[in-house]
């Protein structure tokens, strides 16, 4: 019910061409970890998130194109320095300390006015975070930009620029694309066993993903059958895309590489 008014709100905001702009705790961060602490762990802060954003995703898909511009979300990683809850005419404002590991719900509240003091470092605060390099867009977090280095001896239609459905799961990064998947496996087919693994590149760091952002990476084929992190990787996938239906989805991994 709330989320069908909040929705209604931000529509009839963004018809009147009203610029609105939220930010999301990305789901795969340690901040949304904490959150689920927060809560004395009654609820799973990751998978409210993921369906939030999925909500989001697809409520941005009905608009228009003169008016998909006023609406913008993006993904953030880590915890505010405050928050600001709006009560009737008053603000209440709570401020964090600088440990990783603090517990937003032992935290002291203030009272305070949207336009006064508090008020406005709040707002810089949420500036802050939206300017951070490391905050994504919603785009960016339904798809991941990756380029794949194909061998010289590839077909010349395999296209090193993609965009893939992916997740985190225990540190490690997994994608879903058939297509991608299809044309590794035609790199595989020559190779003994006929398993391919190709060098990719992430044009940036991914939140959750246990990589230095200096490694080399590979991308291979994922074994949903054998490999005993199928049922965590395509739970992820189904929490964040929806259920993958009677098509299962066709996945991958991208690894750093260990001997460096």
């Amino acid at each position: 019910m709330h989320r069908s008014e909040f929705l209604g709100v931000m529509r009839r905001a963004i018809d009147a061409r009203v610029l609105v702009q939220i930010l999301v705790l990305d789901p795969s961060s340690d901040a949304a970890r904490q959150r689920t602490s927060d809560m004395g762990g009654r609820h799973d802060a990751r998978a409210a998130i993921l369906d939030v954003l999925l909500a989001f995703h697809d409520w941005s898909e009905t608009l228009s194109v003169s008016t998909a511009h006023t609406f913008e979300l993006k993904v953030f990683s880590a915890l505010p320095p405050a928050r600001l809850y709006l009560a009737g005419n008053k603000a209440i404002c709570s401020f964090f300390g600088d440990s990783d590991n603090r517990d937003g719900s032992n935290v002291r509240h203030y009272e305070t006015s949207v336009l006064g003091g508090l008020g406005f470092y709040v707002n810089a605060a949420f500036d802050q975070l939206w300017d951070s390099p490391e905050t994504i867009t919603l785009d960016e977090h339904w798809r991941l930009g990756l380029i794949v280095d194909w061998p010289a001896a590839a077909p010349a239609d395999f296209e090193a620029d993609r965009r893939s459905a992916y997740v985190m799961d225990g540190g490690a990064l997994f994608l879903s694309d058939q297509q991608l998947l299809h044309d590794l496996a035609q790199i595989g087919a020559g190779n003994t066993g006929g398993r391919a693994e190709v060098p990719v590149r992430l044009p940036r760091r991914v939140v959750g993903f246990d990589w230095d952002g200096h490694r080399p990476l590979s991308l291979a084929a994922f074994d949903r059958g054998r490999d005993p992190r199928a049922v965590g990787v395509t739970t992820a996938m189904d929490s964040k895309y929806g259920a993958e239906g009677p098509v299962r989805r066709s996945l991958l991994e991208i690894q750093p590489d260990t001997s460096v």
